[in-house]
């Protein structure tokens, strides 16, 4: 995480660039968390969070859609310290529940 936010600083300082979403060390924070929930599998016992595992490809394929609609009708201040924390929030439960409505419907589910 450090250096995801040295990498974001430096790109702001010297380029100029408004926001990072994905850099080198976004990679490396992925490859990170996989290693340690694969080290220490009582990380991977949390219930609520396992059971929306089977759903992880569908809210990683709606979320770019939810966020896209949430800042059209929304307006979330993304230059708020505490919108830049809820806005995630937000759409992971707007996502899940996106989700959970797709899997109600018989043609579609086995999509999601």
């Amino acid at each position: 995480f450090v250096f995801h936010y040295s990498e974001a600083y430096f790109l702001k300082t010297y380029y100029h660039t408004e926001l990072l979403d994905f850099g080198f060390s976004t990679f490396l924070m992925g490859v990170g968390i996989f290693q340690i929930t694969l080290h220490e599998p009582k990380f991977l016992s949390f219930s609520p969070l396992a059971n929306l595992g089977k759903l992880a490809f569908g809210i990683y394929c709606c979320h770019v859609l939810i966020s896209l609609i949430l800042t059209q009708y929304f307006h979330f201040d993304l230059s708020s310290n505490f919108d830049k924390f809820l806005f995630p929030i937000v759409i992971f439960i707007f996502s899940t529940v996106f989700v959970l409505i797709l899997k109600k419907i018989k043609y579609i589910n086995q999509l999601v």
